[in-house]
């Protein structure tokens, strides 16, 4: 994909992502998975925005489990419609120090 910057590990894709213009501007970096990347990344995270999809459904990828140090400091509970499950979006941190 033209413009695409290719990394071979987290830290590279981090790095490169800190070089963008939005990157230093904000100073925030989105990972948006897979579950892999999820793993490696969560260590160097402050904030998660959880989307949580309420129904059993099959599939063998899970997110990885989070320790005990994240807090939850957001939750938004929206009911089912249309057909459509209903979903909890939640905002966790762990404390910095």
């Amino acid at each position: 994909m033209p413009g695409a910057i290719v990394a071979t590990s987290v830290e590279e894709a981090l790095a490169a992502a800190a070089r963008t213009p939005t990157g230093r501007e904000t100073g925030r970096i989105t990972v948006i998975g897979g579950a892999e990347i999820f793993r490696a990344a969560l260590p160097m995270a402050d904030v998660i925005h959880l989307t949580l999809v309420h129904g059993d459904y099959e599939g063998d990828t899970v997110f990885p489990e989070l320790d005990s140090g994240w807090r939850e400091t957001r939750h938004t509970d929206l009911p089912g419609h249309d057909g459509n499950p209903p979903v909890s979006f939640i905002r966790l941190e762990r404390p910095q120090g």
